[in-house]
C-alpha cells in the first residue's frame, strides 16, 4: 500500500501531521488508494497560520510544510473547520458560509482528494 512520503517528519506542523495520518489511514483502503494512481496535482492547505503542501504524483503522495509556488488547488480554512471536516463534518456548509475557501479547481474535481483527508 502507498503511504505519504515526508522528508523530515519532525519538522511538520500540526496540520501537516494530522493530514499525513488521515491520508495514510485512508490509503489502507484499496478503494481509496486507487484514487491516487493517476492523480497528478499539488494542493496547498492553510489552516489558521499553518500551511502545508500535498503533492500527488503518479501514485505517490508527498507532504511538506509551507506552500508550493504554483499549486493546482489552494484551500484555506480555520483550524476548527479543518478539524471538523477531517472528522466528517460538512465541507459544503463551510464553503457556503465562507469558512472554507477553495481556489484553482472546480469542487467536483477535488472530491476524490477530500475522501483521503477524512476519517
Amino acid at each position: 500500500m502507498p503511504e505519504v512520503i515526508v522528508e523530515d517528519v519532525g519538522a511538520l506542523n500540526l496540520v501537516a501531521l494530522i493530514t499525513r495520518e488521515l491520508i495514510n489511514k485512508n490509503l489502507q483502503d484499496p478503494n481509496k488508494s486507487k484514487l491516487i494512481r493517476h492523480l497528478n496535482c499539488t494542493f496547498v492547505l492553510k489552516a489558521s497560520r499553518m500551511t502545508m503542501t500535498v503533492i500527488f504524483k503518479d501514485g505517490e503522495v508527498f507532504l511538506k510544510n509551507g506552500a508550493a509556488p504554483k499549486p493546482t488547488v489552494y484551500i484555506e480554512a480555520g483550524l476548527n473547520d479543518f478539524l471538523n471536516i477531517g472528522v466528517g463534518g460538512s465541507y459544503v456548509t463551510a464553503l457556503i458560509t465562507g469558512r472554507l475557501k477553495i481556489r484553482g479547481i472546480k469542487l467536483w474535481k477535488l472530491l476524490p482528494i477530500l475522501k483521503l483527508v477524512r476519517i
